[in-house]
């Protein structure tokens, strides 16, 4: 979505309240009670940077929370905090024993429970909340392949990996003339299976005879029973 509506979105479960659209709202960017909130971007691939959490640094020391109230204390909430942001925050944290000009960062993924805390407090013995607010991820799809001869390729995805919670991998598809755009799965390898009865799995090793020797465009799609779905492509030269 985009990054003004994902963080309203962000504020809104976390509990806080949005700046208005002015000059301090750029590296603040809401506020819970008295804490200043900075949220990421809205790619789940983003990664939060330590020039991120040196200007969110920098716009708390210039609130008159901390000059005036020597309140020193931040939240950043991302989906993920570039090693260089996390030794950054830490940096600051170690100034507390020497420094009065100390800030103290607190970084939250945002696919966490510590995030959802907020939604998840507010259950009760009448009403579960503990599922309002859960996060899809994709699989990170992995795909080898081997070429052998009479222009046939075996394909195997089975070093893929489910990132949601309790999921599992339910459907395996496959694009063998991937034109970079859409995806569209080759007859017959939409919804393999292998096994018997309600044992029978998605099927994750696939053998396919091309039809011409060359360079393929190919592509791998992968979805787990939480409704997560990633995709792999690459360039396969069939002899």
């Amino acid at each position: 979505m985009p990054q003004a509506d994902f963080r309203d979105f962000v504020l809104s479960a976390y509990g806080a309240s949005r700046v208005a659209d002015t000059d301090d709202g750029k590296d603040i960017h809401g506020w819970r009670n008295r804490l200043p909130i900075w949220v990421g971007a809205p790619d789940l691939t983003a990664q939060t940077t330590a020039a991120d959490v040196r200007d969110f640094a920098n716009a708390i020391r210039r609130t008159t929370e901390y000059q005036q109230a020597h309140l020193r204390d931040g939240v950043m909430l991302a989906w993920g905090f570039h090693p260089d942001a996390v030794q950054a925050a830490e940096q600051l944290r170690q100034q507390e024993d020497i420094d009065v000009n100390f800030v103290r960062l607190k970084q939250i993924r945002i696919g966490d429970a510590e995030f959802r805390e907020h939604i998840v407090g507010r259950s009760t013995d009448r009403a579960d909340y503990s599922e309002f607010l859960t996060f899809v991820q994709p699989p990170n799809v992995e795909v080898a392949y081997r070429a052998r001869d009479n222009k046939t390729v075996t394909f195997d995805a089975g070093d893929s990996i489910v990132v949601n919670p309790g999921a599992e991998i339910i459907n395996v598809q496959w694009d063998f003339n991937y034109n970079g755009l859409r995806f569209t799965a080759t007859q017959g390898h939409s919804f393999e299976r292998e096994g018997r009865g309600q044992k029978r799995k998605p099927k994750l090793r696939v053998t396919h005879k091309f039809d011409r020797a060359g360079k393929f465009s190919v592509a791998c799609r992968v979805q787990d029973s939480r409704g997560g779905e990633g995709m792999w492509s690459g360039v396969v030269e069939v002899r």
